[in-house]
């Protein structure tokens, strides 16, 4: 016979954070009365619950720089903390100084907060969260973060640490370096209209497309990834700095452009058929030059009525069958590792994604992702020298 009676939950201590077997009265470790149980939760059912009355509304909440603000689902108030390196979130204790995001009166006691639950980091990249290894667990949009692990941290995401629910909003400003591997340094050192239209542009505007995905994908309210500066320089490094697309930026760095490297071949596959124009416009002379021939070749025709009518009723060769099975054979590898990347690509933004939203992720990445694949800019961490 199966055993259907529900096995007790541990019970947490709420001084020390120990956890005790599931009928102790008191603490094994610091010795003080057990007052409350706190169980781990199995499922979302109570996040889902709390964001049931209505994810809270971000707008009108002031965002300054170097502030974070947190806003709790049942609370009308926003929580603003002021940015240090490093913010622990959790509930403050008789004799011991508050952590620097004190949840206590958000009832975290009672919704199983640790002392030190988790941790923020701030850098010059963005954020990160970190599970400090607390009893009850910390949540990303529903996914359990492992123990002493940063994982990065968008404006707009839902946190769920123990059975307690915020949102965090911030201005996320941050800097990024592209090299551009493809040109002669002395092209490299120039910032032309025409480099930014046909280069940066298109590489920044492919960030805000994926950046968007990934904000549709975690049901997160669209970024609006802004440009605030961009300069060269004297080594021909490009500077730019921006937010609102911390997401995208970790993923090419922990995913496509590793993925570029290691399939250098799929790479050449997935590049743009048809490339921007890279060349400048012709000069007078070669203008002149086309205009009469084009006048030379009307005076030919002219000449010959009887030639060109007679071509009239021809027509162009058919397509051999090797070329045509060759072009089909191309675009079938083009999408093969085109579907790779993409696969990869929404596995690290949300695993066990059903397949059916897969698919129709799939679709809206298959504009963006090409771009940043065959662009000849690198993305770096560090202003690096570039090579010859």
């Amino acid at each position: 016979m199966s055993n259907n009676k529900q096995q007790k939950a541990p019970v947490v201590c709420p001084h020390c954070d120990h956890v005790n077997l599931p009928d102790a009265t008191h603490c094994a470790k610091c010795g003080r009365q057990l007052l409350l149980t706190v169980p781990m939760p199995d499922t979302a059912n109570l996040a889902k619950v709390q964001l049931s009355r209505g994810i809270p509304d971000a707008e009108g909440v002031s965002l300054m720089a170097d502030t974070l603000a947190f806003l709790i689902p049942g609370f009308t108030d926003p929580l603003h903390v002021e940015q240090t390196d490093t913010m622990i979130l959790g509930r403050q204790v008789p004799n011991e100084a508050a952590p620097e995001i004190d949840l206590t009166i958000y009832n975290a006691y009672a919704m199983g907060v640790s002392r030190r639950h988790a941790l923020i980091r701030s850098s010059p990249d963005g954020y990160t969260i970190e599970d400090l290894g607390s009893a009850n667990g910390t949540w990303v949009n529903e996914n359990r973060l492992p123990p002493h692990k940063p994982h990065a941290l968008g404006s707009g995401d839902q946190i769920r640490i123990g059975h307690l629910v915020l949102f965090v909003y911030f201005k996320a400003m941050m800097s990024i370096f592209l090299v551009d591997t493809g040109a002669p340094l002395v092209r490299r050192r120039k910032l032309t209209p025409h480099f930014l239209a046909n280069h940066v542009s298109p590489y920044l505007r492919a960030l805000a497309e994926v950046q968007f995905v990934v904000d549709d994908i975690l049901e997160r309210a669209p970024s609006e990834v802004a440009l605030h500066t961009i300069s060269v320089s004297s080594n021909g490094v490009l500077n730019v700095r921006l937010e609102k697309v911390a997401d995208a930026i970790q993923l090419v760095k922990e995913v496509i452009q590793p993925w570029t490297a290691a399939y250098i071949d799929g790479a050449e596959i997935i590049r743009t058929p048809t490339p921007l124009a890279t060349e400048p416009p012709p000069d007078k002379n070669e203008k002149a030059t086309q205009e009469q021939d084009v006048r030379k070749t009307d005076a030919q025709d002219a000449v010959q009525p009887e030639d060109k009518q007679s071509d009239q009723g021809k027509t162009a060769p058919p397509l051999s069958l090797e070329n045509d099975q060759r072009r089909t054979t191309q675009e079938i590898v083009r999408e093969a590792a085109l579907d790779l990347l993409i696969n990869q690509v929404i596995n690290h933004i949300k695993p066990r994604l059903p397949e059916r939203d897969k698919a129709a992720y799939a679709e809206k990445l298959r504009v963006s992702l090409p771009v940043l694949v065959t662009s000849t800019l690198e993305l770096s961490d560090v202003p690096v020298e570039p090579k010859e």
